[in-house]
């Protein structure tokens, strides 16, 4: 399976967006605020919660506005690298990545800033490099790219920017998925150029580009209709499904009050369980009650320290934990300061309502997994679905309920 920490996602960033009039006289287009953060934030937060940790922009017109960004995008995404190439004169999408050749990865994933897609990385990068992604899509198809294909090669015969002359449900998403050393050699130095007028038609001609095929959601602002079309439609284009875990009983075995790193002992299953939902890109969270804080039998520093030696195993074995929520507080906690009936204590739906917010995730698509009835019951409160698991191999226990669907409770 394909580790997306390992690849790098570049960003066309660099042009002025004249479609959009006055909206963009003072900012690119990809940084236009919408509900209160850039556009562009929301396909990041998407990339990252699939797994992207390695970011590049190439930025041209008003490229300053980006590194005011980059600052809060560092915030908001702690695990992941930000870098900006900057060109001085306008590029073109070729050009642009010939400009950045010294911030390239060897291989990588490039679109335009201005659209939302939230496809398949782990499809699109499987097997074949030098790839475009191609969608079916459903909606006015005039002003997007079309190609022509060979689908006994999978091959891309010819390509047509924008041109309503070819008859086609199959739009050039703007993506691809190159090798640095070999798309570089067919870009010019220093001028402008464009990947999909001057060079993808070359290379279309000596066999050298393959196609994928996915439906689904995508979005290009460069016109007011679409910007405002994305505005009202946010959250059905940005919710994505996750998994939320509990911490004692479900990652680690619970031994009563569990601190101690030396106590740390894993769940037989839960290796597997997590990487199953990475290789059907599920992202992982979790939310924990931690009452023993409150009871003065450790301290936050001893939780932190506790989930950082989980996080570093996982980490060894590719599994990534997007973020927590833990509650320290209690109503009977020896601790005044942690004494309190919060909304964050389990079963109240608190912690799981936090991260359904933060990371836009679709209730209808999320499950907590737990190991008490007051898991099933907070994950109640919160919408969302819920899996409880008591002892034997939970990855063994999950697969058999046949989520990620539904609510269940498995008992063994």
């Amino acid at each position: 399976m394909n580790n997306l920490t390992n690849y790098q996602y570049v960003f066309l960033v660099g042009g002025r967006g004249s479609r959009l009039k006055e909206l963009t006289k003072n900012i690119p287009k990809p940084l236009l605020l919408i509900d209160k953060k850039p556009f562009i934030f929301y396909q990041i937060q998407y990339l990252y919660k699939m797994g992207i940790r390695n970011f590049l922009f190439l930025a041209g017109y008003k490229h300053e506005s980006f590194n005011i960004y980059i600052k809060e995008f560092r915030e908001y995404f702690p695990n992941a690298k930000f870098n900006i190439s900057i060109e001085d004169e306008p590029l073109g999408t070729a050009g642009a990545i010939k400009n950045s050749k010294d911030y390239l990865e060897d291989n990588f994933i490039v679109s335009n800033g201005d659209t939302f897609c939230n496809f398949s990385l782990i499809k699109f990068i499987d097997l074949e490099i030098n790839k475009i992604l191609l969608l079916d899509y459903e909606d006015d198809v005039s002003r997007f790219g079309k190609v022509k294909i060979d689908t006994n090669t999978k091959k891309i015969i010819s390509f047509h920017e924008k041109n309503d002359q070819v008859k086609s449900n199959l739009i050039n998403s703007g993506i691809y998925f190159l090798q640095k050393d070999f798309i570089l050699k067919y870009i010019p130095e220093g001028i402008d150029c464009s990947l999909e007028t001057e060079v993808f038609p070359k290379l279309c001609e000596e066999g050298h580009i393959r196609y994928q095929i996915q439906k689904t959601k995508f979005i290009d602002i460069g016109i007011p209709e679409d910007l405002e079309k994305f505005k009202r439609n946010l959250k059905e284009f940005i919710k994505t499904r996750g998994i939320i875990l509990d911490r004692d009983g479900v990652i680690n075995v619970d031994k009563g009050y569990t601190y101690k790193i030396e106590d740390l002992k894993f769940i037989d299953g839960i290796f597997e369980l997590m990487n199953y939902f990475k290789s059907n890109e599920y992202p992982l969270f979790i939310a924990t009650n931690q009452s023993g804080i409150a009871r003065g039998l450790y301290s936050e520093k001893d939780f932190l320290n506790f989930m950082n030696e989980i996080k570093r195993v996982l980490r060894e074995r590719d599994i990534d934990i997007l973020d927590i929520e833990y509650c320290p507080y209690h109503p009977e906690a020896v601790l005044k300061k942690y004494r309190s009936n919060s909304e964050l204590r389990k079963p109240r739906p608190g912690m799981l309502n936090n991260l359904v917010d933060k990371w836009n995730l679709d209730k209808n698509q999320t499950i907590y997994i737990g190991d008490k009835k007051i898991d099933l019951e907070a994950a109640k409160n919160a919408g969302i679905n819920s899996f409880t698991f008591n002892k034997k191999n939970i990855f063994e226990s999950f697969l058999n309920e046949k989520l990620p669907t539904g609510s269940s409770s498995v008992d063994n």
